[in-house]
């Protein structure tokens, strides 16, 4: 195993520390020190903001259901939906999803032999951009100009994971 010389380690850390003081200096230089942040809470109804699925599977036969429900009875909303595979969070597929208050949403991650997996639904629900008949995942965000050191076939898509983060919200307007 080679070692670095002490020189070269020395002049690593005076380079981080010099960066670090005009990093400090630049922030203390601002005319208005920026608020600190709150403390993580949670919400009096035990709802959050976002959702993280932590897994879906359509290996050895398994199908995936995804559920999302909009709680509010006054408000639209809009979320990103995007699924994410396992070995590098790389995205396989995205899309928003709009619900009008009270409304809900489910989709199936079901395995494909053409593309890996594919989500389909039966609901009504806008999505954009539609799914229809099903929406196949991709292997984009990971092979050709976006090549990592991963698995480059199919069945790297039929694990993973989902976030569903919201966007807008709007009032509802009824006559």
């Amino acid at each position: 195993m080679k070692l670095f010389k002490k020189s070269t380690i020395s002049l690593a850390l005076t380079a981080a520390m010099i960066g670090g003081v005009v990093v400090s200096q630049q922030a203390s230089a601002l005319p208005q020190a920026p608020e600190a942040v709150n403390d993580p809470y949670v919400s009096v109804n035990g709802l959050g903001q976002a959702l993280i699925y932590p897994y879906y599977t359509v290996r050895d036969g398994f199908k995936t259901t995804i559920n999302v429900f909009n709680t509010s009875s006054t408000h639209a909303i809009a979320v990103k939906v995007r699924f994410r595979e396992y070995q590098n969070s790389r995205d396989v597929l995205d899309f928003n999803l709009v619900l009008s208050p009270n409304d809900k949403w489910s989709g199936t991650v079901t395995e494909s032999d053409e593309f890996g997996a594919v989500l389909t639904t039966g609901d009504k629900s806008c999505t954009i951009p539609a799914i229809g008949s099903g929406a196949p995942f991709s292997n984009a965000g990971y092979t050709g100009r976006f090549k990592d050191s991963g698995d480059q076939d199919l069945s790297r898509l039929k694990s993973g994971y989902a976030e569903i983060i919201p966007m807008a919200w709007s009032d509802v307007i009824t006559d």
